[in-house]
C-alpha cells in the first residue's frame, strides 16, 4: 500500500474517533459545542436547503428540461410538418426527424462521460447550452431562409436534429451527476429524484405549448423557457466539489462545499473522502488495468442494469403511444388532451415521488413501483387479450384508462425517481463519469430497441403481447433489484463506495494494512508507558 493511502486511511480513522468522542461527550458539552457552531455561523438546520444548493439544482434541472424537449418536440411539431395539403416532410423524412437524435445519442453518450470528467459537469452544461439553443433556433431560421419548395429545407431540419441529439448525448451524464455530487447524503435523495420531475416538465411544456403554437414558434419558445434561464443560473452556481477534489483542487472544492453543505465538520469530512491519488483519476484504460477492476466493473453493471431495465417496463413506449393506445381501446379522448393528461399525471406524481424518496428506502420504492406497474400492465394486457378473442368488453371500457393511469403513477412515484438516482449513486468516484456514460449509452440503445420493436411485436402477436412482455420486465426488474442493488439512502457517496470495497475484499485489506502500520506503534508506545507506570524505577 502506498504512503498516501495509509495517510488517508489514518485521517479517516482518527476523524471517526473524534466523531465518536463527540457523540459520547456529556450532554452539557454537546450543547456547548452546538451553541458555538451556531454562533460561528457554521451550522444550518438539517431540514433547510442552502440557497446556493437550490439555485444550482434548479438551474441544472432547467437544462435537463431543455434536453428532454428535444424528444418531446416531434410529438407536436410533426402533425404540422406533415400536413396533407402542404407537407414539409415526407413520411420517411418525418421518421428520421423523430429518430435521428436517439440514434446519435447511442455513440455520443460515451464521449459525454469523458467530457464531464475532463471539463466538469457545470462547465460542460454552460458550454453546450448555447449550442443546443442555436440548434433549436436553426429550424425556424431554415424555414425563413429557404423557400417552401426548396430541397435544402428538409436537409437543414435533419441537420438541426442531428446537432440536438449530439448535445443531448454529451450533456446527459452531466445533468445526472451534478445534482448528486453537489448535495449531502440527506438532500441527495430529493435532488436526485427531481431529475424525473424536470424530465416531466420538459415533456409537458412540449404538449401544452404545442397545442397553441406553430412548430416555428415552439422551436423558439422551448429554449427560451428552459435553456436560457438554466444557463444564466449556472453562471452563478458552484462547480461540483467532488469533481474539483478529484482534479486536485482541494481549496476550490472546500470553497464550493462551504456554499453547499451544512457545517465545517461536514466540509472537512467530504474533502477527506473524495481526495484521490493520481492513479485513481477517471480513465477507462486505468480502470481496465486496475487490480481492483472487479470493484469498478460490478457497480457499472449494476448502474447499467438499473437504467436499462427501466425502459423494459415500457415507459417510453407508453408515453409516446398514449394516444394510439387510447384509440385502440376506444376511450374517446382527443389526442392533444390525452397527451396533456399523461404529462400532467407524470409530473404530479413525480413530485410526490421526490418527497417519498426523502423518507423511503430506494430499493423499497423500486420494488413496490415495479409490483404496482406489473399489475397495471397485466390488467391492460388482459383487456386487449379479451378484445382479440372477441369477448364482450363493453363494461370494461374504463379499464385501459385506469390501468394506464395506475402505471404512470407507479412509474412516477417509484421506478422513475429511484432509478434516476440509484444509477449514479452506486458508481464509485473514480469511475462515476465513465460508468454514467456507459449507462447512458446502454439506456439510449435500450430506448431505440424498445421503440423499434413495438410495432413489429404488435403486428406479429397483438397489442396484448406487448403489455405482457412489459409486465414480465417489471417482474425481472424486481428480482434484479433485490439481488444486486445495495441500499443507498442516508449514505454518503464514500460510504456507498466502501460497500463495494468491503464486498470484494479491497477495503478490508487496505484497512488491515493501514491500521497495522499506523496504529501499532502508537499502541506499543502506550503499553510501554503503562509498564513504566506499573514498575517505576
Amino acid at each position: 500500500m502506498s504512503a498516501d493511502t495509509r495517510e488517508r486511511f489514518s485521517c479517516e480513522f482518527f476523524n471517526n474517533i473524534d466523531l465518536r468522542n463527540t457523540l459520547c461527550a456529556p450532554p452539557r458539552a454537546q450543547r456547548g459545542r452546538r451553541k458555538a457552531e451556531r454562533v460561528a455561523g457554521n451550522s444550518r438546520r438539517p431540514g433547510v436547503f442552502s440557497t446556493d444548493l437550490v439555485w444550482a439544482a434548479v438551474s441544472s434541472g432547467l437544462v435537463l428540461a431543455g434536453l428532454i424537449s428535444v424528444w418531446g418536440y416531434p410529438a407536436t411539431a410533426l402533425p404540422q410538418l406533415t400536413l396533407a395539403a402542404t407537407p414539409l416532410l415526407s413520411p420517411s423524412q418525418a421518421s428520421w426527424f423523430t429518430s435521428v437524435p436517439m440514434l446519435i445519442c447511442v455513440p455520443g453518450s460515451v464521449a459525454g462521460g469523458a467530457l464531464t470528467e475532463r471539463v466538469g459537469p457545470r462547465r460542460l452544461q454552460m458550454a453546450l447550452c448555447p449550442v443546443l439553443a442555436l440548434a433549436f433556433l436553426g429550424m425556424p431560421a431554415a424555414a425563413w431562409v429557404c423557400a417552401r419548395e426548396s430541397d435544402y429545407l428538409q436537409g437543414l431540419l435533419i441537420l438541426c436534429r442531428v446537432i440536438q441529439g449530439l448535445v443531448v448525448a454529451l450533456l446527459y451524464p452531466a445533468v445526472h451527476i451534478y445534482p448528486c455530487e453537489i448535495a449531502d447524503p440527506r438532500r441527495r435523495g430529493t435532488l436526485g429524484s427531481l431529475i424525473q420531475v424536470w424530465a416531466s416538465i420538459g415533456y409537458l411544456l412540449c404538449y401544452v405549448l404545442g397545442r397553441y403554437l406553430s412548430w416555428i414558434s415552439l422551436a423558439v419558445a422551448l429554449p427560451m423557457v428552459t435553456l436560457l434561464p438554466g444557463f444564466l443560473g449556472l453562471t452563478l452556481a458552484p462547480e461540483s466539489p467532488l469533481w474539483l477534489a478529484r482534479q486536485g483542487k482541494p481549496e476550490e472544492a472546500r470553497a464550493a462545499l462551504q456554499c453547499l453543505r451544512v457545517s465545517e465538520e461536514e466540509v472537512s469530512s467530504a474533502i477527506c473522502a473524495v481526495v484521490q491519488i493520481e492513479e485513481d483519476r477517471t480513465q477507462l484504460r486505468a480502470v481496465l488495468q486496475s487490480p481492483q477492476k472487479k470493484m469498478y466493473f460490478v457497480p457499472i453493471l449494476v448502474s447499467v442494469m438499473v437504467f436499462v431495465m427501466t425502459q423494459f417496463t415500457g415507459q417510453i413506449v407508453i408515453s409516446a403511444n398514449a394516444v394510439r393506445i387510447f384509440r385502440s381501446a376506444e376511450v374517446g379522448l382527443s389526442p392533444s388532451l390525452s397527451s396533456i393528461l399523461v404529462g400532467t399525471t407524470r409530473l404530479t406524481f413525480c413530485a410526490m415521488g421526490s418527497l417519498l424518496l426523502y423518507r423511503v428506502p430506494r430499493k423499497t420504492l423500486l420494488v413496490a413501483g415495479n409490483a404496482v406497474a406489473g399489475v397495471a400492465l397485466l390488467s391492460i394486457a388482459t383487456f386487449f387479450f379479451m378484445r382479440s378473442r372477441e369477448y364482450d368488453t363493453s363494461g370494461l371500457n374504463w379499464l385501459p384508462l385506469g390501468s394506464l393511469m395506475l402505471y404512470m403513477v407507479a412509474f412516477s412515484i417509484g421506478i422513475g425517481p429511484a432509478s434516476s438516482l440509484l444509477h449514479v449513486e452506486v458508481l464509485p468516484g473514480p469511475v462515476r463519469s465513465v460508468g454514467s456514460s456507459v449507462a447512458a449509452t446502454c439506456f439510449f440503445a435500450s430506448i431505440f430497441l424498445v421503440t423499434k420493436t413495438f410495432d413489429d411485436v404488435e403486428a406479429a402477436f397483438g397489442l396484448h403481447s406487448v403489455f405482457y412482455a412489459y409486465a414480465l420486465g417489471c417482474a425481472v426488474f424486481c428480482i434484479l433489484v433485490i439481488s444486486w442493488v445495495p441500499e443507498t439512502k442516508d449514505r454518503s457517496l464514500g460510504e456507498i463506495e466502501n460497500i463495494w470495497k468491503m464486498k470484494y475484499g479491497d477495503f478490508q485489506t487496505e484497512a488491515t494494512e493501514a491500521s497495522s502500520q499506523v496504529l501499532l506503534p502508537k499502541m506499543q508506545a502506550s503499553q510501554n508507558i503503562g509498564s513504566l507506570k506499573g514498575n517505576p524505577i
